[in-house]
């Protein structure tokens, strides 16, 4: 995770504590006995300091019982003489002196002298707005205080404290707050709208960089605050047509942004559509109440409290923007959206059948039954929303078909894989089977099947570029394990790693398989395999209603196994057998030729990915010989020079490589022995002579931090392995490297550590990683040239 930034600190220092102090006087004006009001009279200012401000109008909300015409000269209100008075001193005035709402009032109407009284215009659901303000500033200020580090959150957070600041509603006290609070009104008026604008510019996180452009667009809407002003104040002299410009500014700022999030949407990843699907939520939830209301306002002035009501609405803004910045996997968000779409779709059938049916059916109640009108139309009103639900239910299937179609269809594969599971003949086919079926129907990057041996649980099986370690039958993984009656889902392992339940090398274990799903298969009583799932190829995280498919599918499996006994498994045909056939670590080696012992145990160190980048597309245009010779080369370079940096080759997979600096043999400097070879292997691969004549480009990943290191179980014997969270972000910052224009990403620890050696990295501060929550720093080696990342060659990389 990133560290706090001195941006967010300085705006938890001076922003939200404002803030906080605006809430106090907000709260306490609320509390006061005199009621929220609002000056419903436009006025222009005294012409000079011996004359006295004249009225252009009245809101039409009082149009029909107040005194006032427009031409009338406001002498004095509540005693005070207005002579020389400005827009502002009147509203101020008037505020101070009113009694339960009215102010007595001093005027002159064609030189004659009248006196009256002036009832303000009580703003109606005014608890509303403290609620709301409430909820935005919370929301923006928790973002901060969680140090998330990233732009999207921060830019976010101020949005929502300066939005908050504009529904403290302060004026209505003494002069002194009333022209505080109208200040504060306008000038948040003018900010907000651009500030959300941006920030939804920037949503979801880790998308791509917005030209200058586009982050300077948002700054149009600034008009929005002198509309609040003449809305307001009448001014300049515009009257009436104050409230009609502040309502199609409104318009346009929530045009905007359903436009920037509808765009931002179709070139988010999965994670991302995930995070606006939650912000899209509880948008529509928060702002289609108050547009409506809007648009009606503008037709219809008179309308005004319609709107003001329909703002309570919004609260739904920052609660679902907050859990989108935070938790974003807290609920099944495909269900709440689907499950929303479907209850508005029977609502709106139902309104729209009450508007084309109500007006003739009351009419015929009426005239043969006697009733009321509007007890007529109650009676229809609860018959039409009777069958509400029920029509939700049947339209929430169709809408999620249509909507998250490639949903439908994995939940669909999994449903008929569980009826599969009677065809296999035997238990390793069934095991076999059911692993090869999920990795196709899910996506996975990684799964791994651990079975029971009477040395411990040792895979059996694997998908991805890192071998899974085995653990211990009686450790207490394995009693976690057996006592599960449900799919042990990431929050839950990693909560026990957090309690300190697991052994250290069990916890690095489950940290390097970045295992998303646990799922136990059981013959009778007996824990007899463990299936773990590993992130998505797509990024999205597994469904409560997948989930649920799993366990039917382990169930399933667990009776199969049942039937056939373990002892029918045949584990000399699986695939990590040869796998895992590997030799020693030469440092490991020379450990044990000196006599050292090779002690596990948990030790901070550096550890190194590579990758060849397009060797698919490499190998395919070549002869097997010729390959060979490449692979060769290629594994002899990168070993030497990571031997030659005081570093130890772990384990070669392919086209891939891990090495560890600080492990077996302890190194002071190792982080700048990590990326000095790092830097050298780009540089080996770049000159030619591996591929015979044809450059290589790779990508390689380095971090630094706790790992289980020392040997472990394997199917047939022990292996020497570094294990853990470190293991799995070094190989999350490799793949890094695809996206990013990179030859070489680093995390922040190995750069503080060695940041002399790194002066030339770049950071970026908002990198989501695939299994990962949160966002991190990194800093990353940009590649030289701009040809197209991806094929041998090839030096350059466009921006994500």
């Amino acid at each position: 995770m990133p560290r706090r930034s001195r941006l967010d600190r300085l705006l938890l220092a001076t922003l939200v504590p404002f803030w906080a102090l605006c809430q106090v006087f907000h709260l306490d004006r609320q509390l006061d006995e005199r009621p929220l009001t609002r000056f419903p009279v436009y006025v222009a200012p005294a012409a000079s300091a011996a004359d006295y401000p004249t009225v252009l109008g009245v809101w039409p909300e009082v149009a029909d019982r107040s005194t006032l015409r427009p031409g009338d000269r406001l002498r004095a209100l509540g005693g005070v003489d207005l002579r020389g008075a400005s827009r502002l001193d009147v509203l101020a005035h008037a505020y101070e002196k009113a009694e339960e709402g009215v102010v007595s009032a001093s005027l002159e109407r064609a030189g004659t002298p009248l006196e009256t009284s002036l009832t303000l215009l009580p703003v109606p659901a005014a608890w509303s707005q403290l609620v709301l303000s409430g909820a935005l500033g919370i929301s923006g200020a928790l973002v901060l205080l969680g140090g998330r580090g990233s732009r999207t959150a921060r830019a976010y957070a101020v949005a929502a404290l300066v939005y908050s600041l504009h529904f403290c509603s302060l004026y209505g006290g003494s002069p002194a707050q009333t022209r505080f609070g109208v200040a504060l009104l306008v000038a948040t008026a003018a900010l907000y709208p651009p500030l959300v604008l941006r920030a939804a510019l920037l949503f979801p996180e880790g998308g791509r960089e917005r030209s200058r452009l586009a982050r300077a667009l948002p700054w149009a809407l600034v008009v929005t605050g002198p509309a609040v002003y003449v809305w307001l104040l009448g001014a300049p002299s515009l009257g009436l047509f104050g409230f009609s410009y502040a309502s199609v500014c409104y318009a346009a700022v929530t045009t905007s942004l359903l436009v920037v999030l509808a765009r931002n949407y179709g070139k988010a990843d999965a994670r991302g559509r995930r995070q606006m699907r939650w912000g899209m939520l509880g948008l529509f939830l928060g702002v289609v109440p108050p547009a409506a209301a809007s648009v009606a306002t503008a037709l219809a002035p008179e309308l005004r409290p319609l709107y003001e009501a329909s703002l309570v609405f919004e609260v739904a803004i920052p609660l679902f923007l907050f859990v989108a910045l935070v938790r974003d996997n807290l609920f099944d968000i495909d269900r709440l959206v689907t499950l929303t779409g479907a209850w508005t779709l029977s609502l709106l059938g139902g309104i729209g059948t009450l508007v084309l049916l109500g007006p003739p059916a009351t009419a015929w109640a009426s005239e043969h039954t006697g009733l009321e009108p509007v007890t007529a139309l109650a009676v229809l009103a609860i018959a039409l929303a009777a069958p509400a639900p029920a029509a939700a239910r049947r339209c929430r299937p169709l809408l999620e078909r249509w909507l998250f179609a490639e949903r439908s269809r994995r939940e669909a594969a999994l449903r008929a894989l569980r009826s599969e599971i009677g065809q296999y003949g035997s238990a390793a086919e069934l095991l076999r089977g059911l692993c090869e079926r999920l990795v196709e129907i899910v996506g996975l990057e990684s799964c791994a099947l651990f079975a029971r041996e009477p040395r411990g649980f040792v895979p059996i099986f694997a998908r991805g570029s890192l071998v899974p370690p085995g653990f211990s039958a009686e450790g207490r993984l394995a009693a976690l394990l057996a006592n599960a009656d449900a799919p042990i889902v990431a929050e839950r392992w990693r909560r026990w790693v957090r309690q300190g339940a697991l052994g250290s090398d069990e916890a690095g274990a489950l940290e390097s398989l970045g295992a998303e799903v646990l799922l136990t298969l059981r013959c009778g009583d007996v824990l007899d395999a463990v299936l773990a799932l590993g992130v998505k190829t797509s990024g999205d995280l597994f469904t409560p209603s997948e989930v649920a498919l799993l366990d039917g599918i382990a169930e399933r499996a667990s009776a199969r196994l049942a039937l056939f006994g373990t002892s029918t498994l045949d584990r000399s045909e699986l695939e990590l057998y040869q796998q895992l056939a590997r030799y020693a670590p030469g440092a490991v080696a020379e450990e044990l030729r000196r006599g050292e012992p090779i002690t596990p145990a948990e030790r901070e160190i550096t550890i190194l990915f590579v990758d060849i980048r397009g060797y698919t597309s490499f190998a395919a245009q070549r002869e097997a010989p010729a390959i060979f010779r490449v692979v060769n080369a290629y594994t002899r370079a990168v070993s030497q020079i990571v031997r030659e940096h005081g570093g130890a080759v772990v384990e070669f997979h392919g086209d891939g490589l891990m090495a560890t600096f600080g492990a077996p043999v302890a190194l002071a400097d190792k982080e700048r022995l990590a990326v000095e070879a790092g830097r050298d292997i780009v540089k080996r691969l770049e000159e030619g002579d591996l591929a015979e004549g044809a450059p290589l480009s790779c990508g390689v990943g380095i971090a630094t931090g706790p790992a289980f290191v020392g040997d472990i179980q394997s199917v047939d014997r022990r292996i020497w392995a570094a294990i853990g969270n470190t293991t799995n972000l070094a190989a999350r910052l490799e793949g890094l490297t695809r996206t990013l224009p990179a030859s070489i990403v680093i995390d922040d620890l190995t750069h503080q550590r060695c940041a002399e050696t790194v002066a030339d990295f770049k950071p970026r501060d908002d990198v989501r990683l695939k299994g990962r929550d949160g966002l991190f720093r990194v800093w990353f080696h940009a590649v030289r040239g701009e040809g197209a990342r991806g094929t041998p060659g090839a030096t350059g990389a466009s921006a994500p």
